[in-house]
């Protein structure tokens, strides 16, 4: 281990340093690298509007950039466009908008999006539900 990197290792881990400090705001960081890093994510701008430094993805404000920056870093950097839900790779993402397709219920003709919607649709509306007491049945469970 370098004098460098000894020093590094002793002001970061024993002494808690951060002698890194953020040109926006007054974070400081241990490393350039994570302050940069920060930088990016945090406060890049592309025309006046904050830009995800992952994606591309433009913000009107910093604050939504950063929400967005912080669920790809936790999430993956694929986003679906209808729920805003992100995904590590495209294949989890492409199996993940099947529960966006438009289904139709074949009993009564109500339109669902996803299979898990309809599936609910059908057990409660369209299964006949039997009370264990009485021979009292109906259409949906709310009604036993």
């Amino acid at each position: 281990m370098s004098s460098t990197t000894l020093e590094m290792h002793i002001n970061r881990d024993h002494l808690g340093l951060k002698p890194f400090k953020c040109k926006h705001c007054d974070k400081t960081f241990t490393s350039q690298g994570i302050c940069t890093v920060h930088e990016q994510m945090d406060h890049t701008e592309y025309n006046g509007k904050a830009q995800c430094n992952i994606c591309k993805k433009q913000f009107a404000a910093a604050g939504e950039c950063r929400t967005h920056c912080s669920k790809i870093r936790k999430g993956g950097p694929y986003s679906c466009k209808t729920c805003n839900r992100f995904f590590h790779a495209r294949f989890e993402l492409n199996h993940h908008m099947i529960d966006h397709v438009k289904l139709t219920c074949i009993t009564c003709g109500l339109e669902f999006e996803g299979r898990r919607e309809l599936d609910s649709h059908v057990i409660n509306q369209h299964k006949v539900h039997k009370c264990n007491i009485c021979d009292y049945q109906c259409a949906t469970k709310l009604h036993i």
